[in-house]
């Protein structure tokens, strides 16, 4: 088994040999109870024999080596259910203030929050070796701008942890998805996508430095950089996408969306071609933190994920899906065997699933009247 563990390390489970492989998978919104708190719960399968051990190893910087997880999807734009091939095991070194849910109030959602982050995954060695192999075929990504790495660097900060790993290891997976699947449009889109502000109200950059980061992008992608803290924001805690769904029959002459920037909550606008345009990029992002396994499971607990879904569905059903952004569910199975117990994971298997979405949209709203972020927003038909 190959070890993909989350920050801190634990010692081997006896006869195992691991190697440190971050993986996305550890990293799903805690949605039910914080914004942007992400998380993975992963059906794990006890290991059936010891294996030779695979390095994998990922640096927080701008050019490292996606994980295991990130590398399966990126060679084959297809996000599955790895059930069977990873094994989930908690991980006591956790420490939910190194990451950028530091900011998550509350004893309880807390609790819940870390129940999903601290965890440890070991990947079966066959899996790593087959993902490594088809990874390997694709050309290298293009190289960030030197310019851009240079602001973000020495004026940004990026620093913190993310879900999983560095900030760095998840703007990556997001750039070089977008580049391979999602053609046509900017990959940089995704990798500046929370420079303007992220879930649990972290700024990396702040307003001063609007002028210089628009001057160093074209007009397309700045305005889909400063929307989309907004856009995510209101795709969990508003009723943005009920109100598309209600208005199915129409969606052709939507003209616009009115909404506010996060950072400022100042007046932004979008016409109906950049907005959905902006989802499919919404959606390319959110690849990032389905969960690794057990997926039937999964819907039924992770409100991010119920939220992807839902948004992944209409959008297919509308044939307004641009990127290549396939689900196998072959797979998937609604067994808990083997994930970590903790008191954390109890309370959140124990909510249902209106109140695990109810308090996601009531966390978000507060974290943006925190700011002074107003969540409201129009949609403008013909």
């Amino acid at each position: 088994w190959a070890r993909s563990s989350h920050i801190g390390h634990s010692p081997n489970p006896p006869g195992v040999t691991m190697s440190r492989d971050i993986s996305a998978a550890n990293a799903a919104m805690a949605g039910a109870l914080a914004i942007g708190a992400y998380y993975m719960l992963a059906k794990p399968t006890p290991p059936r024999r010891n294996l030779e051990a695979h390095a994998d190893d990922a640096d927080a910087d701008s050019t490292a080596t996606p994980n295991t997880q990130r590398k399966a999807v990126i060679a084959t734009g297809i996000a599955r259910d790895h059930d069977g091939s990873v094994v989930v095991k908690a991980d006591p070194d956790f420490d939910l203030n190194l990451t950028i849910f530091g900011t998550v109030d509350g004893l309880l959602p807390r609790m819940v929050v870390k129940s999903k982050l601290a965890v440890q995954l070991f990947w079966r060695c066959e899996k790593v070796q087959q993902v490594q192999a088809l990874y390997s075929t694709l050309s290298p990504p293009p190289k960030h701008d030197v310019g851009l790495l240079q602001f973000m660097n020495d004026e940004c900060d990026f620093k913190m942890e993310h879900a999983d790993g560095s900030f760095m290891d998840h703007l990556n997976f997001c750039h070089e998805y977008s580049h391979r699947h999602f053609q046509g449009h900017s990959p940089r889109v995704l990798f500046l996508h929370s420079i303007m502000g992220v879930g649990t109200n972290i700024f990396p950059m702040g307003t001063d430095k609007i002028p210089k980061l628009k001057g160093m992008l074209t007009e397309a992608e700045y305005t889909h950089v400063e929307a989309f803290p907004s856009i995510l924001r209101l795709l969990i805690g508003s009723g943005l996408l009920d109100e598309l769904k209600e208005n199915r029959t129409r969606l052709r002459s939507l003209k616009r969306l009115s909404f506010h920037r996060v950072i400022d909550n100042m007046d932004l606008t979008m016409s109906a071609e950049q907005f959905w345009v902006h989802l499919n990029y919404h959606i390319c992002h959110l690849l990032d933190f389905l969960p690794t396994s057990c997926w039937a499971y999964h819907i039924n607990q992770d409100a991010l994920f119920m939220v992807f879904v839902d948004l992944y569905t209409f959008m297919k059903e509308e044939s307004l899906i641009q990127a290549e952004v396939n689900l196998d569910l072959t797979s998937s199975t609604t067994s808990t065997e083997g994930t970590p117990v903790t008191l954390g994971s109890c309370i959140a298997r124990a909510l249902p699933n209106f109140v695990k979405l109810k308090l996601q949209s009531k966390a978000i709203n507060k974290f943006s009247a925190k700011i002074g972020h107003s969540l409201d927003y129009t949609l403008h038909f013909e």
